[in-house]
């Protein structure tokens, strides 16, 4: 038996298959849309009932009568405007989001009790407000689990990493945080565009100083960095004592303090589970470089299955020589060059 156009991915530990969904009553459906509520929300208009955008750092103040509202910039020589309420349509979705985001630090039971108050009253009933906030926990919680499979899967299935890389801040090289991104993100496009770098990245911000700093496991070809690595002495604010780190000079000239610590296979677990904490505590987004696939496709034969695995059987454990196989063509035993030589997505 022959399975076409399985699934290919690696846990670290062995390879595992998964075989093509063919029935259409299984298969994933499109997500409903979220629910709109409508909001109410404050604009300004003129006399003549005209809605007024005002200038960027106009401070409102709202006068006696609470219906007028003066600006400290002028505007188009209008001295008063007036506050109208409208109702707006907005996704419950969006709502929890912007909700949950201002409460950054709670514990968890707090940050349940906070937006479950201000969300109770976009509901008919109490319980239906629990319900759903308790379903957007759990969502949010799936979607963290999916997210560091999904980073595991395309770490192990690229396999040959070289660095552990941190960028920092520095706001005597680069004015502004939202600029040092943008000159990061260049840099890092460029280097995986022209000299073919691999990387999977976080943003975090550091639990002293709040600095932001970009961590990411990184595929440097040989001769592809832009300089030469130096050891550079340090500071390190959590432990409070001078550390030796490895830096590229050029870069740091150009981007601030970076850090290049050589990992081999047996670091890429640890290396992957300091990307985890920090994903964790940020929220943020994981950033991966173009080419990274979480899986390939191939043909699995049956005597190249090691075991099924799952009550459903839905997932195939292989054994570590198994021959990968092409529409038919064998491209010959599985190591990570062969590997490559597969599609990553099913045409």
């Amino acid at each position: 038996m022959i399975y076409k156009k399985a699934k290919i991915y690696s846990d670290g530990n062995a390879y595992i298959a998964i075989p093509r969904n063919t029935n259409p009553l299984t298969r994933r459906r499109a997500p409903r849309e979220d629910d709109v509520v409508y909001v109410a929300k404050e604009i300004c208009v003129d006399d003549n009932g005209v809605i007024v955008e005002l200038p960027k750092g106009s401070n409102l103040n709202k006068n006696e009568n609470n219906d007028k509202i003066s600006t400290s910039i002028a505007y188009e020589a209008k001295s008063s405007l007036k506050i109208v309420k409208i109702e707006v349509p907005v996704p419950r979705k969006k709502i929890f989001e912007n909700l949950n985001n201002e409460c950054d630090g709670f514990l968890f039971r707090e940050r349940r009790e906070y937006v479950l108050e201000r969300m109770k009253g976009y509901f008919d009933s109490y319980d239906q407000a629990i319900a759903y906030v308790d379903e957007m926990y759990s969502k949010a919680r799936r979607n963290l689990i999916y997210r560091r499979k999904r980073m595991v899967r395309k770490a192990y299935l690229h396999g040959s990493w070289n660095y552990f890389c941190t960028f920092t801040y520095d706001d005597d090289i680069v004015s502004g945080e939202e600029s040092f991104k943008k000159k990061l993100s260049d840099f890092l496009k460029h280097n995986v565009n022209r000299k073919g770098w691999k990387y999977i990245g976080v943003w975090e911000r550091g639990s002293i100083n709040d600095r932001l700093h970009f961590h990411g496991i990184f595929d440097i070809p040989e001769g592809a960095l832009p300089g030469d690595i130096e050891e550079v002495e340090d500071y390190d604010y959590k432990t409070h004592r001078k550390r030796i780190t490895h830096s590229c000079i050029p870069v740091r000239n150009k981007l601030g303090r970076n850090d290049f610590e050589n990992i081999n296979e047996n670091d890429l677990s640890r290396s992957l589970g300091y990307l985890m904490k920090y994903l964790e505590k940020s929220g943020e987004k994981i950033l991966y470089s173009r080419g990274l696939p979480e899986y390939r496709i191939c043909d699995i034969q049956d005597e190249d299955v090691l075991a099924p695995m799952n009550k459903y059987e839905d997932k195939l454990l292989l054994f570590d020589d198994f021959v990968l196989i092409n529409n038919g063509n064998i491209i010959g035993p599985c190591t990570l060059n062969n590997l490559r030589l597969l599609p990553s997505s099913v045409d």
